[in-house]
């Protein structure tokens, strides 16, 4: 069930200090996806770090939503950071491709790409949104449901 998984291993996140995380499940009926919970949680975990990297100290605001169709669920993760300008967005998810900003550097570049290799190897798709600098970012994870027969 994704609602479980995720309130489970934002458990952490909830209570580092300063950090407002919003989690909007959209409906309390259970999502089931057919993922190997470990590598989708080092996908999670890897987003919500990166977008916690990218925001102000003083005004951390991440939300994480979910959304389900009849065939797959999305893990939206919004957050109030940087932005990323149109000229990288398609470039993140390369190997050793990292952005320095204002809040973040030095980092391997390595992580988004790894994430996007467990998603789809799980038949699923991971991709991002920003209206460039200054407007935060969401990344978004489709993830195919388990649909028993």
């Amino acid at each position: 069930d994704v609602h479980e998984f995720l309130d489970e291993i934002l458990v952490p996140f909830k209570m580092i200090s300063g950090v407002i995380l919003e989690i909007d499940f959209n409906t309390d009926t259970p999502i089931y996806v057919y993922a190997d919970p470990e590598e989708l949680e080092h996908v999670i975990i890897n987003i919500v770090d990166n977008a916690l990297k990218q925001t102000p100290k003083d005004n951390k605001r991440i939300i994480i939503s979910t959304q389900s169709s009849e065939s797959e669920v999305i893990i939206g993760i919004t957050d109030n950071g940087i932005g990323i300008e149109k000229e990288v967005i398609d470039k993140i998810f390369e190997p050793f491709i990292s952005i320095p900003t204002e809040y973040s550097t030095g980092r391997t570049g390595i992580g988004l790409y790894i994430s996007r290799e467990i998603i789809n190897a799980h038949g699923g798709k991971i991709f991002v949104e920003s209206k460039g600098k200054g407007y935060g970012a969401t990344f978004k994870v489709k993830i195919p449901l388990y649909l028993s027969s």
